[in-house]
């Protein structure tokens, strides 16, 4: 009979544990996610990627990646804890969208623009990527780039993604420097063999921030 108790009691205390946890997993998902939810200035979700997700116990589970960026560019750039979200998530939806590295996207925004969102230069670049429209209002046709940073981070990433073909097919390697010079100074200058000092130094920026924001990999 004392056994049997023992057990019971076990049992109860196991049950309780249990229920707690759970409790408490379901209180922090539902908190994230209602923060997360609030709706963006043209009506869209605020995220595509989204900090939690559940397991297949239906635990919460933290996308560490989107968090770790989030913090750096709070930390690095001093941007509000909002904004530095948006750009957090907005990094990793378009890097997986167009099948990239998010640590070259945010190395190469943080280089361009230092997370702003409305960034415009004297040559008429626009945006947290800094597109110039009249080199790439075609391709990225379907996206409001010169306007919504999101877009334009989208575009940046396709972009990207575009010049990673087009040098591996011609060098037939995966040398980054083809990929970010081109970026920079367009495909063709790169190809032709022209090694710009500014180039150089635009190259060195962004592998320095690669080195900073190495953490989100």
């Amino acid at each position: 009979m004392l056994k049997m108790q023992k057990l019971i009691d076990f049992l109860q205390i196991e049950f309780r544990s249990t229920a707690t946890v759970v409790l408490v997993s379901v209180c922090v998902a539902m908190f994230l996610t209602t923060t997360l939810n609030q709706k963006y200035e043209h009506g869209e979700l605020l995220s595509e990627v989204r900090i939690v997700s559940y397991d297949a116990d239906g635990f919460v589970v933290v996308d560490e990646g989107v968090v770790q960026l989030k913090e750096l560019i709070e930390d690095l750039f001093r941007r509000d804890s909002q904004t530095a979200l948006e750009f957090s998530q907005w990094i990793f939806a378009a890097s997986n969208d167009a099948s990239i590295e998010p640590l070259l996207l945010t190395s190469i925004i943080a280089t361009e623009s230092s997370f702003r969102k409305e960034a415009i230069s004297d040559k008429g670049a626009v945006g947290p990527s800094q597109i110039m429209p009249e080199y790439w209002r075609d391709f990225c046709d379907v996206l409001n780039f010169e306007e919504d940073p999101r877009d334009n981070i989208f575009c940046a990433a396709r972009i990207l993604a575009r010049l990673e073909a087009k040098c591996e097919d011609v060098l037939d390697s995966d040398d980054e420097r083809c990929v970010v010079k081109s970026y920079y100074m367009g495909y063709p200058s790169f190809i032709a063999g022209k090694n710009l000092p500014s180039a150089v130094r635009y190259y060195e920026k962004v592998q320095n921030y690669k080195n900073q924001f190495a953490s989100i990999n």
